[in-house]
């Protein structure tokens, strides 16, 4: 082959790859150009979702007494139905429905504006147990409830498939944050009556797309997380989602009422000497979950049994040791197991003169806090139970309330565990 022919050949060879080049960028320039900005409106959804649930869990474990109400540690806001440029935008609700959607309170919260990646605020629909009731101290006809460990959430969220599920038995959803995205198909958003209806914000999928029918727009659910999308690749529904579960709030919560408990037991200690015996664990006076609605705080009192070192934490030793009236109205010493040894319980009661911890030095008391409920546990209904195997998960500290006397060994809890042990 010639000079000029091998010349020739290297000519068309570079202009055949320089064809196939404009070719491939052709192809990629588009995805190159989009996939950035998609990515980061996805990374900015994430964050704002983020950013809110952390801050509903912060502003629910930071609820405390207030002159002539019951704020319960556990509570989240109500959600708010004002549209953007409205003069309540940004502000919860007084009151609201079990299962009720609107837009994330973002001024109750102490937070700047949250938008999604297409600039949308965020929405938030919250479960009935764990909602702000807002109301006076005393009432004729109470709107408020205890919130404690014991209380279940009942929101379900699915995956974008509408079969695998995101809250399954024990992990139901207190709170569920929505992005909303762009608007699809039927979503109008212009005028204020549209951008107060859910429905023009949170999408619904059901059959042919997918297997099961559900609507992220209707109070209570049950909802979905998305994008979801159909078999040939249309995008069917936008909505991001993230929840806040119960045992998410019951955690942030657990370290303030483990506070009141120890400074409380230690004053008593200190005055006395001792620590005080515990409640009987199936007295009746220690299974209410009734409060009174003239006073506001539970029709009886959960009182010191001299014959007991273990059952649950007593009530009659408040004064002058006075927790927070939160933790009294929240019925949060039912919800507890309470241990003390011979040698420092202020009524001997015929037991191990100091409480065994494995991998610890003798206690002369304890307490084991229980987190919420796993799988189908159900501890109050209609009275608080009796069975120490529904509050504890460890099998080593399940036995205080079963026999007397029982062994007074414990472990710390295990992995599998929600519950805190603290000693004195």
């Amino acid at each position: 082959m010639s000079a000029s022919a091998r010349k020739q050949r290297g000519a068309a060879l570079l202009a055949l790859a320089a064809i196939l080049a404009a070719g491939t960028l052709a192809v990629l320039v588009p995805h190159m150009l989009e996939s950035p900005s998609a990515s980061t409106r996805t990374r900015a959804t994430s964050a704002a979702l983020a950013h809110a649930r952390d801050a509903l869990i912060g502003w629910s474990a930071a609820r405390d007494d207030e002159p002539g109400h019951n704020y319960r540690p556990g509570e989240l806001p109500c959600p708010d139905r004002s549209a953007p440029g409205e003069a309540g935008y940004g502000y919860a609700e007084g009151s609201c429905s079990p299962g009720e959607i609107g837009r994330l309170p973002w001024k109750t919260l102490g937070l700047p504006e949250l938008l999604d990646g297409d600039g949308e605020p965020l929405w938030y629909a919250i479960d009935g147990a764990f909602r702000w009731r807002w109301g006076p101290l005393v009432q004729t006809n109470p709107t408020q409830a205890p919130i404690n460990s014991d209380t279940r959430a009942t929101l379900q969220v699915y995956a974008a498939d509408a079969v695998a599920t995101h809250t399954p038995a024990g992990g139901e959803a207190a709170a569920v944050l929505f992005a909303a995205g762009g608007p699809l198909a039927g979503q109008a958003r212009g005028n204020a009556a549209e951008r107060t209806d859910a429905r023009n914000y949170l999408d619904r999928i059901g059959p042919p797309a997918v297997a099961g029918a559900l609507d992220n727009s209707h109070e209570g659910g049950p909802f979905f997380a998305g994008p979801v999308r159909d078999a040939a690749g249309n995008l069917v529904a936008n909505d991001r989602a993230v929840i806040v579960t119960a045992r998410d709030l019951m955690n942030a919560v657990a370290p303030r009422v483990e506070g009141v408990v120890v400074r409380v037991l230690k004053a008593y200690g200190v005055f006395s000497g001792r620590f005080p015996n515990p409640a009987r664990f199936d007295a009746a006076t220690c299974t209410d979950v009734a409060v009174d609605p003239s006073s506001s705080m539970p029709i009886t009192v959960c009182g010191r049994d001299p014959a007991v070192c273990r059952g649950r934490l007593p009530e009659d030793l408040w004064t002058p040791y006075m927790p927070p009236r939160w933790f009294r109205y929240n019925l949060w010493s039912q919800t507890m197991y309470y241990a003390v040894g011979e040698v420092a319980v202020e009524h001997p009661a015929g037991c191990i003169a100091k409480l065994q911890v494995a991998g610890a030095p003798p206690a002369d008391a304890l307490i084991l806090l229980p987190g919420s409920p796993l799988g189908a546990v159900m501890r109050n209904s209609p009275s608080q139970s009796t069975d120490l195997t529904q509050y504890l998960e460890d099998a080593q500290n399940q036995d205080g309330w079963s026999g007397f006397p029982a062994p007074d060994t414990y472990v710390p809890p295990g992995a599998g565990s929600n519950d805190r042990l603290r000693t004195l």
